[in-house]
């Protein structure tokens, strides 16, 4: 089985540059889009040939954000929601099959006040631990059936994920010390990041990669996208793979194949 995971910084715009030829062309099983941006009505007239199509947007703010699953099989069930405050922010829609659920997540790296106004750093990270725990309850109650958790994490786990690490302040949102606490507990009630788990001293191997004019591309950017697995799936994990060569967005789609 093989899946993939893309933050495509709008999915309308990257259907124009070539995102159903080249889903067909690596024939995925599944695919999971983060920041999606559009909503139902500008996604109804988009046909996705063998592939069934849901999505999840916000219930304010349209036309940001977004997720979405792209299956050739029939999910089960949809379900968009974790019984969490954050249930409103289209940030996470989970597939349910027969021995599997898969979760697709766009974590926030932005929170506003009632006025619209960006949150500092400490009101911000308070905000950010509250979507992390909740995420992590949630999918651990998901565990009576194996569990594929995939999609824009929006933090650098360690040093070797981030192409500056002494330069790169550990007060920057994506990167402070509470965030990679998170991931690390997210990871330790059952967890593989499976690109770590096969590649564990790779290296300069980053899913967002900097158009900035004076960062040199390919080697100035940050891994923030993942495939983690529960465990059980340990022995099934065939290939964990970032697919830099892809263009279209400013993150590089990521490939899982399960044995």
């Amino acid at each position: 089985m093989k899946i993939l995971s893309w933050n495509v910084n709008g999915l309308r715009a990257c259907i124009k540059n070539g995102f159903l030829g080249t889903i067909n062309d690596l024939d995925t099983d599944i695919v999971c889009v983060q920041e999606v941006k559009a909503t139902e009505e500008q996604m109804a007239d988009v046909e996705f040939g063998a592939y069934h199509f849901y999505q999840h947007v916000p219930t304010y703010y349209r036309g940001t954000s977004g997720v979405a699953i792209l299956s050739k099989e029939k999910p089960l069930n949809i379900y968009r929601k974790m019984e969490s405050e954050f249930d409103d922010m289209g940030r996470m829609i989970t597939a349910e099959y027969p021995d599997f659920f898969l979760v697709t997540i766009y974590s926030p790296v932005m929170f506003t006040d009632k006025d619209g106004n960006k949150l500092g750093l400490r009101d911000y990270e308070a905000r950010r631990m509250k979507w992390e725990d909740d995420l992590r309850k949630y999918v651990v109650r998901l565990r009576k059936k194996s569990v594929i958790i995939c999609g824009d994490f929006n933090v650098s786990r360690a040093p070797i994920d981030c192409w500056d690490e002494d330069n790169h302040s550990k007060s920057q949102v994506g990167y402070t010390d509470g965030e990679r606490t998170k991931m690390e507990e997210l990871l330790n009630a059952g967890f593989i990041d499976t690109f770590r788990y096969l590649h564990p001293d790779s290296g300069g191997r980053y899913s967002w990669l900097s158009y900035r004019k004076d960062f040199i591309r390919h080697t100035s950017g940050l891994r923030l996208d993942y495939f983690l697995v529960s465990n059980d799936l340990k022995d099934r994990i065939g290939q964990s793979l970032i697919l830099n060569d892809i263009k279209g967005s400013d993150h590089s789609p990521i490939e899982l194949i399960l044995r």
